[in-house]
């Protein structure tokens, strides 16, 4: 598999997903007409790549970008770093060109045939001028054709070739390229900071409502790790409260959050010890959470699991207004803890009737939330059998869309002072 880098979402989603996801055959696997017997499977690829820079609209332009693409993930011996020479609207943006597919990839092909022609050891530099150029010429052919498609990036682009400056044009972009890809994908998980690394930002999108609880109020702790409390009241009612902790806590398996479920529970009995009254506070016990799985899943990304475990005990306990009844609940999910803490006057609920109100809620909050991240999780060698951990988005931030009746919560986190 060629060494391919993507420092932007965009190259992510329009270069790589598409080589992966078709059966298209590899070049050096193609039956050779006789004229072709004695072409190299270089010189195919250096053909194929010209081919769309004069044709890119061709009627087998498509196989062809199949074929080229399929031979390029099957293919060790170039290194090829998308750098954002174009700077292209990023996907799911409305100024998003119809053509920044084809753009991207002829950026990939184009990178890979002046390798092929002038060496490997070629300076990078070089190399993105040369994957520019070839993404102008298919650019100036397509808008000759169907002059809807300008796009003011590339016009840019065009200007500074014909002036001459475009290597000087793209010398600070390709500079912090390969400084983001030395310090980003390179790097080994045990070099990579959790929070300021791993995790740069992280959007949770919540509902302002659950049934009638109303979220009155959101709390961010001030040391990152804690995360952030939302509390939901319901209207002329002082009788109770639930808070919502969401807090950052990595990759973990089934078996360490049923660990840190039994270390919750002990320091949940610690912290209230002088407060617990009778019966002792239950035994951890659990229910499941159905996950819905997503319409079009990412090869690229560990799977949703069919389900997320809530663990849970109730309490009572005493405060100077009289006695109290909780319940806790605790999960992980999307790289992130999340606890749900009910305390009610026992006068209004008993445990048993808490414990029930608290799961309830539960179940209606938690297919709301929307959980995701960026970072170095970004990166495969970050997350699980060389696949993005769930909950990660990729390197580049993020920009959820936030509907009616839902609110953003976003943390930024820096990295860490060296």
């Amino acid at each position: 598999m060629a060494s391919i880098t993507a420092l932007r979402r965009t190259a992510l989603a329009l270069a790589l997903p598409i080589c992966l996801s078709l059966a298209s055959p590899v070049l050096a696997q193609e039956p050779a007409t006789p004229a072709e017997a004695e072409e190299s499977t270089h010189a195919k690829v250096l053909r194929y790549t010209r081919a769309l820079e004069q044709s890119p609209d061709a009627a087998d332009a498509h196989e062809v970008r199949r074929a080229l693409l399929d031979w390029a993930m099957n293919n060790s011996e170039f290194e090829v770093n998308l750098c954002d020479v174009m700077d292209l609207p990023e996907l799911g943006h409305k100024d998003r060109s119809p053509i920044t597919t084809e753009l991207t990839q002829q950026m990939l092909f184009g990178n890979v045939a002046f390798q092929i022609e002038h060496g490997t050891d070629t300076p990078e530099l070089a190399r993105q001028v040369a994957a520019a150029e070839s993404a102008i010429k298919v650019y100036s052919v397509m808008l000759a054709k169907h002059p809807e498609l300008r796009i003011a990036q590339m016009d840019a682009l065009i200007a500074e070739q014909k002036a001459g400056r475009l290597d000087r044009h793209l010398a600070p972009v390709v500079t912090d390229c390969l400084a983001a890809r030395l310090t980003r994908v390179n790097a080994t998980p045990d070099e990579v900071p959790f929070l300021g690394g791993f995790l740069r930002e992280t959007s949770v999108i919540y509902p302002e409502r659950i049934g009638t609880w109303v979220m009155v109020g959101e709390h961010r702790f001030d040391t990152a790790p804690f995360g952030a409390s939302l509390r939901y009241e319901r209207p002329d009612d002082n009788t109770g409260f639930i808070d919502v902790y969401i807090y950052p806590v990595g990759v973990n398996s089934a078996e360490a959050v049923a660990e840190q479920a039994v270390i919750e529970r002990d320091a949940l009995q610690k912290g209230w010890s002088s407060q617990l009254v009778d019966p002792p506070m239950s035994p951890l016990s659990t229910f499941t959470l159905p996950v819905k799985p997503p319409s079009k899943p990412s090869p690229y990304h560990q799977p949703r699991p069919k389900s997320v475990t809530a663990y849970q005990v109730d309490f009572g306990f005493k405060r100077e207004d009289g006695a109290y009844s909780g319940a806790f609940i605790y999960m992980v999910d999307r790289l992130h803890g999340i606890e749900i803490r009910y305390n009610a006057k026992a006068s209004s609920l008993d445990r048993a009737q808490l414990r029930k109100e608290a799961e309830k809620f539960t179940r209606e909050v938690f297919p709301q939330l929307g959980i995701v991240s960026n970072g170095s999780c970004g990166l495969p060698q970050m997350g699980v059998d060389g696949k993005l951990a769930d909950g990660c988005d990729g390197i580049e931030p993020v920009t959820p869309a936030v509907g009616e009746g839902m609110r953003e919560l976003r943390f930024e986190y820096a990295p860490p002072s060296p």
